[in-house]
């Protein structure tokens, strides 16, 4: 059909849809009108018989292809509209339909059924057909015709045209509806069941209000066998049944029935779907589950989707989808979130809507699949649209920075969520704007609906709204001011409110425009002040920020402390950001030596393997060409480092299949063989060894990351299970943060070991200040009182206070008196404590420990610093994490005899496979796996118990305050 010949059908239309009201003309008429002309030949007579028999085809083919319901005067069944979107289109016969209504007009232009049923399928044509039909079916409404005000209705209610900026519009969808329901369009009843039924929504969204008992008393009036009578529709019983199933399921569901109605409503429910009646299946499920109208009884109901599932009762994909909810939440019975991936997978649910927002819940949970960002992303992305779809796909944007296949769609399904009442739908748009901008930072609705959240009195819409207001803050380009935004005044009134009111992102926008001098002077000081400020209210932007500022020194001196501090706590909050960096800062760690395993080759592979962020994220880089090069160097960089040379080549290969059990879903051949060209050899060797021992690699270990390999990882995954990324990140180093401390110090006092008799902050204090106020006293002086002062000192230091353990640690080979009261044991006990714990001042730890195993030497004690040793290995677990006892053997090895001392003494003590020397990889080994299957040893536990006395009377005489 050519685009001329649709205007000129729809000319025709709107020309002479006013007579719409007049009867009929019947189809006759084109005979009468060529038989009254007195054909001159007999070709004459033949053609115009033959467009007279074209014209009754024609119009014969268009009442039974498009005969309207509750149309008086239809010479057909009717043809409901969903049809037109079914079986007509299905087999290409829209447009040969189409076609011969055209025929139909043009043989009898004054028939208005005829002119309707054009009118009609042009709607369902194509976009251009319903763009110039629409005027012409609201004439035909106007005029009364029953279905024209249903499809008027049903076109802006579901907005499949552009709506008229005249508000009044949906009201007059509503009045449409009406009346085409009192007219019996059963279509229409249904619809306005449904409307009726549904929550309050803006009034920019419905169309009637909610009514859920006019509703229930529609569907009465309507729906089944004996409702009000009805001419003659091929889909009345369809309609007239399902309009009844609706009476008692929102009486059951919806607000404002009583106890006694919905018990009635479940009753009738229940009694339908015991006689086989499938439609009331779902309702009747979701109330056991929810115990409206009967008992809760998510267990039955579970039982009973089972049962249907099996025996095909009927909307088997609907239950599938149902039950895979369930079983991925454990509601009704054990959690299975395999069988709910598998249930909810299966082609059969692709059109259920509730399918794709589970599937991504299940693909981004990481306790059983392993977490799966890009498979959720693509997922999706090609899901049947929700409010639901889009704020989850919105929500992993945000924190992956993964990007959807269209940002406009996603654009506009927030904003169909906000028009709709979503707040949430509001920030994650805004989110997105502040973020990535265009295209989300250019909706008008965004801002009109922060205004008007903002204007009510929301303090989180303030802050947003103030910060939109600033355009490219985020993003590194020159920010600039938003057209037609609000003054300079007014941004700074909002920010202010939301510090006066110690609102987190308000303290961070502040942070961002004083770092950039934008409103306010430039200001590092105070910037970084707002970000610190802000992360300890739990922002984990600011957090990020905050690293930052410590890490380069911007308005605060540099802390390798502080930073690690809050990137860890990003990161346990799901930071990708704060993991990365992690992972950066792990290959500088070889003064500091603060990080872990899993902070630097754990977290950067496992984002590796699943493509995100911005070191090792899927973001175009080439695939031949320099892009495999480039991504392997970056791989090599995790590797380089001397860290992981004190770790061994064996801890190191079990953080990296810790890595592929966190991110099973990245161990395809493209991700592993670049992977295995960054990693050293004897790391690739332990890999091969590990999985060998596991059972799941028959080949022989030559570190060469072959095919049977690379194949034999997901059934590593599979034998160990998958790593839970929550538990890993929970694992690290460090407390929250303080919540008011605005550069708050990490704990440098005392840090039981036991939770036996353990003594307040308060007694601890007062004898830590004795202890110290003593020893200054008597500083000077020699003898029993210097004695006295340093049994004081190792009093706290047994109760395991970390400032008298390390004054201790740097005066043993100093001062006589200390090595008479502190005995070579407890100094070895102390300083690896120290050296461990890295109090803040103690960064010159190492060096006195080896001053001290030089003066144990000398004194020829050194078997003792070895039993001292293997005690606190089997009493302290940090020193059975290998990167934690290989940084403290490599300081070994520089002090005289220590090494050759731990593996005679492990020797002694029947430690089995220790290596050549003490200090070397496979020694450490051994020492740990003896430590882990001896237990404890006890000795810091009993030293502890019996110091509390003695640091009670210690408090008991503060000194006086100096």
């Amino acid at each position: 059909m050519s685009r001329m010949a649709l205007l000129v059908a729809v000319s025709c239309l709107a020309a002479t849809a006013a007579v719409a009201q007049t009867p009929p003309s019947d189809s006759g008429a084109a005979q009468e009108t060529i038989q009254s002309q007195k054909p001159a030949t007999d070709a004459d007579r033949a053609d115009a018989e033959k467009r007279a028999a074209e014209a009754r085809a024609a119009i014969e083919a268009c009442d039974k292809g498009a005969s309207p319901p509750a149309y008086p005067g239809a010479k057909e069944k009717p043809v409901n509209s969903f049809h037109f979107l079914s079986d007509v289109r299905a087999n290409g016969g829209l447009q040969a339909l189409w076609s011969s209504c055209a025929a139909a007009v043009a043989a009898e232009p004054d028939n208005a059924r005829l002119r309707y049923e054009l009118a009609r399928v042009s709607l369902f044509l194509s976009d251009d057909s319903r763009r110039l039909v629409i005027p012409a079916i609201r004439q035909f409404a106007d005029a009364g015709v029953a279905d024209a005000q249903y499809l008027a209705a049903y076109m802006t209610l579901y907005r499949l045209i552009e709506p008229d900026a005249d508000p009044s519009l949906r009201a007059q969808a509503g009045r449409y509806l009406r009346a085409a329901a009192d007219s019996g369009h059963l279509a229409a009843v249904l619809q306005l069941v449904a409307e009726l039924s549904k929550r309050p929504r803006p009034a920019e969204i419905s169309i009637v209000d909610y009514a859920p008992r006019e509703a229930v008393a529609l569907a009465r009036k309507w729906g089944g066998r004996g409702a009000a009578p009805l001419a003659d529709d091929n889909d009345d019983a369809k309609f007239r049944d399902w309009i009844a199933s609706l009476a008692s399921s929102i009486a059951l569901s919806e607000e404002g029935f009583t106890d006694d109605e919905r018990a009635a409503a479940f009753a009738e429910i229940k009694a339908a779907v015991e006689a086989q009646d499938a439609r009331n299946l779902m309702p009747y499920l979701q109330a056991l589950r929810e115990g409206r109208g009967t008992q809760k009884d998510a267990a039955e109901a579970r039982r009973l989707i089972e049962i249907f599932i099996r025996n095909g009762f009927g909307h088997a994909a609907t239950l599938k989808v149902m039950l895979a909810g369930m079983l991925m939440t454990g509601e009704g019975g054990a959690q299975d979130i395999k069988r709910a991936y598998d249930l909810v997978k299966s082609d059969d649910t692709r059109y259920i809507p509730a399918r794709t927002p589970l599937l991504a819940r299940i693909l981004l949970s990481d306790t059983t699949l392993g977490r799966r960002p890009h498979q959720a992303m693509e997922v999706l992305s090609a899901g049947l649209p929700s409010s639901e779809r889009s704020a989850l796909m919105a929500d992993l944007i945000l924190r992956t920075d993964l990007r959807p296949q269209n940002d406009a769609a996603l654009l506009r399904s927030l904003e169909a969520s906000i028009e709709l009442g979503e707040r949430n739908a509001t920030f994650l748009l805004g989110r997105l704007a502040q973020k990535f901008g265009k295209p989300y930072r250019d909706s008008e609705k965004l801002v009109e609906a922060l205004r008007k959240l903002s204007d009510a009195g929301d303090l989180d819409a303030k802050t947003l709204y103030a910060a939109l207001q600033i355009v490219g803050l985020d993003s590194g380009s020159q920010p600039t001011r938003r057209a037609n935004g609000l003054s300079n005044d007014a941004i700074k009134a909002l920010v202010d409110e939301g510090i006066k009111q110690n609102h987190p992102a308000a303290y961070l926008l502040a942070g961002k425009l004083l770092r950039s001098g934008i409103l306010y002077a430039q200001d590092d000081r105070l910037a970084t002040a707002s970000f610190v400020k802000a992360a300890t209210l739990g922002d984990i932007e600011a957090m990020n920020l905050a690293a930052k500022a410590y890490d380069d020194g911007l308005g605060v001196e540099k802390n390798s402390r502080e930073r690690l501090r809050w990137w860890r706590e990003a990161a346990r909050r799901g930071s990708i950001e704060a993991m990365e960096s992690l992972g950066g800062a792990f290959t500088f760690d070889f003064f500091d030596k603060l990080m872990t395993l899993q902070e630097g080759v754990t977290l950067p592979v496992s984002l590796y393997l699943e493509g995100l962020g911005s070191r090792f994220g899927d973001r175009g880089l080439p695939r031949g060409f320099g892009g495999d090069a480039i991504q392997s160097a970056q791989l090599g960089s995790l590797f380089s480092g001397s860290r992981l040379r004190e770790a061994g080549a064996k801890a190191v290969a079990l953080a990296v299949l810790d890595a592929f059990r966190m991110s099973p879903g990245g161990l395809g051949d493209e991700k592993i063989v670049a992977l295995g060209r960054a990693l050293p050899a004897n790391v690739k060797l332990e890999i091969e060894r590990e999985l060998k021992q596991a059972g799941v690699f028959t080949g022989q270990p030559d570190g060469f990351f072959g095919p049977e390999m690379r194949r034999s990882l997901p059934d590593y995954v599979e034998a160990k299970g998958v790593l839970n990324e929550e538990t890993l990140l929970a694992s690290l180093p460090g407390a929250k943060p303080a919540a008011t401390a605005l550069s708050a110090q990490p704990d440098t006092q005392t840090r039981p070991s036991s939770d036996t008799d353990s003594l307040s902050k308060a007694t601890l204090d007062a004898a830590r200040d004795r202890a110290f106020s003593t020893a200054e006293k008597v500083a000077q002086k020699a003898g029993r009182e210097r004695q006295d002062a340093v049994r004081m000192l190792n009093t706290m230091a047994r109760y395991g206070d970390l400032p008298a353990r390390w004054l201790l640690l740097r005066s043993y080979h100093r001062a006589q008196d200390v090595r008479a009261v502190v005995s070579p044991e407890e100094i070895v006990r102390y300083g690896l404590d120290v050296m461990i714990s890295k109090p803040q001042g103690a960064e010159k730890a190492d060096f006195e420990y080896i001053f001290t195993l030089g003066q144990i030497f000398t004194d020829r004690k050194m078997a003792a610093f070895a039993r001292a040793f293997l005690a606190a290995v089997r009493d302290d677990s940090r020193l059975q994490d290998p990167l934690t006892l290989g940084g403290i053997t490599q300081q070994l090895i520089m002090a005289p005899a220590a090494c050759d001392a731990v593996a005679d003494e492990a020797r002694r003590a029947g430690v089995a496979g220790m290596g050549s020397e003490g200090c070397d990889e496979t020694s450490r080994q051994a020492i740990i796996a003896y430590a882990k299957a001896k237990g404890p040893a006890g000795i810091d536990v009993k030293a502890r118990e019996a110091a509390a006395a003695d640091v009670r009377r210690l408090a008991e005489v503060a000194p006086a305050k100096r």
